[in-house]
């Protein structure tokens, strides 16, 4: 991350391959968001595991892939 010249003091990624250009605040963001609907779908995955188990448990094996390796609690912990 550096901080842009002639832009104000807000920091940018410049060596990530998805965020380069980009505001921190802007992609922090982001992540909240995508965090926060990913929790509000393995939660409806949950309550659905009886009814459709097959369903439920693909949902939330995607979903434990993909933010496990930064919190193991993430479906429970606060996405800020």
């Amino acid at each position: 991350m550096t901080v842009g010249a002639g832009q104000g003091i807000a920091a940018r990624f410049t060596w990530h391959p998805e965020y380069a250009g980009r505001l921190l605040l802007d992609v922090r963001e982001e992540l909240v968001r995508d965090v926060s609907a990913d929790q509000r779908s393995h939660a409806l995955a949950m309550e659905a595991a009886e009814a459709r188990e097959d369903d439920a448990l693909v949902t939330v094996l995607r979903l434990e892939k993909r933010w496990s390796p930064y919190d193991l609690d993430w479906a429970e912990t606060d996405p800020g």
